[in-house]
């Protein structure tokens, strides 16, 4: 890897470390600081599908106490799009009650700082389960 690959490796690091930091500080306005303002958030229900807005509404109920939710990155990989500002990401998360999780998404570089223009969160289900867990979505 280049040293100039390396160094926009590092911040988009830095970045998505401090999205998970705040998010488990309940630090509302340092976790929106990682998004572009026509960010999109897609959770793990199929209701969430959030613009930046949205993303700001959820974000202040959850974190006015000063809680928030903590993933922890246990694995990343970053890819930069080469000759652009894009990058995109995959990550594996563990969460206390919900145990492994899965990050995805693309982050962009806008007056020099990288910010998340997309994140996907999901939840891994084994093949074993998946049929009967689409029969209680759909009996629903």
């Amino acid at each position: 890897m280049s040293e100039a690959k390396a160094v926009e490796v590092a911040a988009i690091e830095e970045r998505l470390n401090m999205l998970h930091m705040s998010a488990s500080k309940g630090d509302r306005l340092a976790y929106l600081s990682c998004f572009f303002l026509d960010a999109v958030f897609v959770g793990t229900d199929a209701s969430e599908c959030w613009s930046f807005e949205k993303l700001a509404e959820v974000a202040a109920k959850h974190f006015q106490n000063g809680e928030g939710w903590t993933y922890v990155p246990i694995e990343r990989k970053i890819d930069l799009i080469p000759d652009t500002n894009v990058a995109y990401f995959f990550e594996y998360l563990t969460h206390e009650k919900y145990g492994e999780l899965r990050g995805s998404g693309v982050v962009i570089k806008r007056g020099g700082e990288w910010v998340v223009s997309q994140y996907v969160l999901s939840l891994p289900v084994p093949n074993s389960l998946f049929d009967a867990i689409v029969a209680q979505i759909q009996a629903k």
